[in-house]
């Protein structure tokens, strides 16, 4: 492993999570499966709260265990961004680590905003980090686990002003 393979292997990462995001945002699932392995590990369960305070409860999306399998997970997140759901995901300044020719890791600081159609919540807006790892496996990266971490969460009542967190303070 010499260093131009390190730097193509680094893009070819950052090419996937655009992907990602992308094929998640324009709900195109059958193409949002193939970044992932059969037995990839997607932890969302600090996905739904705010650091220091319970999961929210009224999130139909929430989860109390990392979800395991590329169909679970595809499942998973088009029932939460369904048809009556818009979002935006952004992810940015990664710092990739090569591990290996079939490894590698990742920190990426992100952004979310999801506008929910219908229940108490109409807007989601959060900032945290996916910590991710890699597999190389038919000349191709896929994810092998993500796991979501949040910094911050706001949620913006239907009938609210303006947001407010998971505490219920503004």
């Amino acid at each position: 492993m010499d260093a131009i393979d390190k730097l193509r292997w680094t893009e070819e990462i950052r090419a996937l999570k655009a992907r990602y995001f992308r094929l998640q945002d324009t709900k195109q699932w059958q193409r949002y499966a193939e970044l992932f392995l059969e037995d990839t590990v997607f932890d969302v369960t600090e996905a739904f709260s705010d650091p220091g305070s319970p999961a929210v409860g009224n999130l139909a999306a929430a989860v109390q265990k990392p979800i395991i399998g590329r169909k679970a997970i595809v499942d998973y997140v088009s029932r939460g961004l369904n048809e009556r759901v818009r979002s935006f995901h952004e992810g940015f300044m990664p710092e990739i680590e090569i591990l290996s020719q079939v490894g590698a890791r990742a920190v990426w600081p992100m952004e979310d905003r999801v506008w929910l159609a219908d229940g108490p919540v109409a807007l989601m807006h959060g900032w945290g980090h996916y910590h991710e790892t890699y597999t190389r496996s038919d000349e191709r990266w896929h994810i092998q686990s993500l796991r979501l971490t949040r910094i911050r969460l706001e949620l913006t009542a239907r009938d609210a002003e303006g947001p407010f967190n998971t505490r219920g303070t503004r």
